[in-house]
């Protein structure tokens, strides 16, 4: 079902907006189980390790039911082979996707309705929506450009042309500034900074080897970060708050890959790569508010339906059966949503996306190159 690597697409949604430059030039203008349960620890600034509660592992058990389950069908929405990267629309209403000549005379954000029809253009150029739907971002050259979709405000940061990530509450941006010629993923060193919108107060947070940034915490106050910020100290995944507290671990691995937070900013899925010191290597889902870290033994490709569930396309392993699969949080919990015999997603570069509602699935099909949508089960 899953074609790629497993967690997020290729960067965030304004990292692929250079990808989908470059896609349009071009068409004339793309584990091992744990031999022990694993610690968390955290620093100055939390509980200290001994208070912590133990993380919790959960098995995806075979779920074998006895009678054929009844199929579910996804179905198209594009067609002519249309289009790498879809997003949604704030309200769920609508899919978006880049896309321009020789199939459309205008190189822009394209809309295409849950029913499927003609894609309409939303605005010329690439662009990507970022926090609830409210800011378009955009590049000019080497200058990233902040855009309100309300009423069309514009700000132009001087972040050197980096990705940017809004806080929730729209007022602060964060960026990751890293060499992009070191290869060794875990020697790269990420410099993360903090500004307004407008690029005024613009100030270097903490500096991190390997990993980088992950998103903002659960309100404008800190960051997600991963990595190592101490190279006497051990790597993982990180709290840092903008008022200069310590910084602290809410989990420890070696490599992190795959880093993605949840909506509101409490949680944080990861794949804990080769870990080291007695972590399990696998998919942990990680509270960013110092609760237990959980350990599911689920491998594919993953991406948050809510606040509160996880979706998994996983793999068949020894310990689950092919599906899509639901984690709730805090429970942990996995649970099988469909089997692998009830629905087919040929998903091409584990190019997929849920709806801000959670109930829709949007994919790109590597059989025909078009968009195929999928009404999801309950998410309870």
């Amino acid at each position: 079902m899953i074609t790629r690597w497993p967690g997020l697409r290729t960067g965030n949604p304004v990292a692929r907006i250079a990808v989908a430059v470059a896609f349009l030039f071009l068409a004339a203008c793309l584990p091992a189980l744990p031999s022990e349960r694993p610690t968390s620890t955290l620093e100055a600034g939390g509980k200290p390790a001994s208070e912590v509660p133990p993380p919790l592992s959960f098995t995806a058990g075979p779920e074998e039911p006895t009678a054929s389950p009844a199929p579910v069908r996804a179905r198209r929405i594009t067609d002519g082979g249309c289009c790498p990267y879809p997003f949604w629309s704030a309200d769920s209403g609508r899919v978006l996707f880049i896309d321009g000549p020789p199939a459309r005379e205008t190189a822009g954000v394209y809309a295409v309705d849950l029913e499927g029809g003609d894609p309409v253009l939303v605005r010329p150029g690439a662009a990507a929506l970022s926090g609830e739907g409210e800011f378009w971002l955009s590049r000019q050259g080497r200058q990233t450009v902040i855009e309100r979709a309300g009423d069309g405000e514009q700000w132009t940061p001087a972040v050197g042309g980096h990705s940017v990530l809004l806080s929730p509450g729209g007022r602060w941006i964060a960026w990751d500034d890293s060499p992009s010629d070191i290869r060794n993923l875990d020697r790269r060193l990420h410099e993360i900074w903090v500004s307004r919108l407008d690029g005024s107060e613009a100030r270097p947070v903490v500096q991190t080897e390997g990993g980088g940034l992950v998103g903002w915490g659960s309100s404008e106050a800190d960051l997600l970060v991963a990595g190592r910020i101490d190279p006497a100290d051990d790597p993982g995944i990180w709290s840092v708050s903008l008022s200069g507290e310590q910084p602290v671990r809410l989990y420890r691995t070696e490599r992190v890959r795959s880093a993605l937070r949840s909506p509101q900013g409490g949680w944080v899925a990861v794949l804990s790569a080769f870990g080291g010191g007695g972590e399990a290597s696998g998919l942990w889902l990680v509270p960013t508010e110092m609760d237990r870290a959980i350990y599911v033994t689920l491998f594919g490709g993953y991406r948050w339906r809510s606040e509160r569930a996880l979706l998994v396309l996983a793999w068949e392993t020894p310990e689950a059966a092919p599906g899509l699969w639901q984690v709730d949080v805090p429970d942990g919990e996995p649970r099988l949503l469909l089997r692998e015999d009830q629905l087919s997603l040929p998903i091409a570069n584990n190019d997929w996306a849920v709806s801000p509602d959670g109930r829709w699935l949007v994919f790109l099909s590597f059989e025909d190159r078009n968009l195929w949508l999928l009404e999801l089960p309950d998410e309870r």
